[in-house]
């Protein structure tokens, strides 16, 4: 826990450790654009989670895509950004905008589940049981079954999708775990 290094950043030899870069983050504002290449493929993703507020604005960056990666940290079924909806309904009926936009007609969808690490303290905590968190939740399984409520999670965006995609590609990742990264 970053609380109980305290000591060990304040130092003037302050070295940060791969664990700790994995473990800070860094918010965007607006659209970002960055043009990675891996094995000799071009990629060029675009991050819009810092302009949520401006949908409108950011769909039109997508024409001609061929793939569309969406992420959802599995750990933001409880949490709550505005006084209105839970994070994880606002993901949900993002989701489904774009899952019945015009401009991913045509588009491949992948699904990235994320905080997979925080998702499974939450759930073997017993806090914050899912029927107690999500509208319309349909859960009857146990409540600290981490593998049961991924399910559910999962089979709630996988709905939304094939409405107009089939099968979309689905994968659960820990950032915090490099080997699982590295390989995706």
């Amino acid at each position: 826990s970053f609380l109980w290094d305290t000591n060990r950043f304040l130092s003037e030899d302050f070295m940060p450790t791969d664990k700790d870069i994995l473990y800070t983050r860094c918010e965007t504002v607006g659209v970002a654009q960055k043009e990675p290449e891996r094995r000799g493929n071009k990629y060029r993703v675009t991050d819009v989670g810092g302009a949520q507020s401006q949908r409108k604005k950011w769909i039109y960056v997508f024409p001609g895509v061929s793939k569309l990666l969406y992420t959802v940290p599995l750990s933001c079924y409880n949490e709550i950004s505005d006084r209105l909806n839970r994070d994880s309904t606002e993901a949900l009926t993002l989701f489904d905008t774009l899952c019945v936009s015009q401009w991913f007609s045509t588009t491949k969808i992948a699904l990235c589940f994320t905080k997979l690490d925080v998702f499974e303290r939450k759930i073997q905590s017993g806090r914050y049981p899912i029927p107690d968190c999500i509208q319309n939740p349909r859960y009857d399984g146990a409540p600290d079954d981490v593998e049961a409520v991924k399910s559910f999670l999962t089979e709630r965006f996988r709905d939304l999708c094939c409405k107009n995609h089939a099968n979309p590609e689905i994968y659960y990742i820990n950032a915090l775990d490099t080997v699982q990264v590295r390989d995706m």
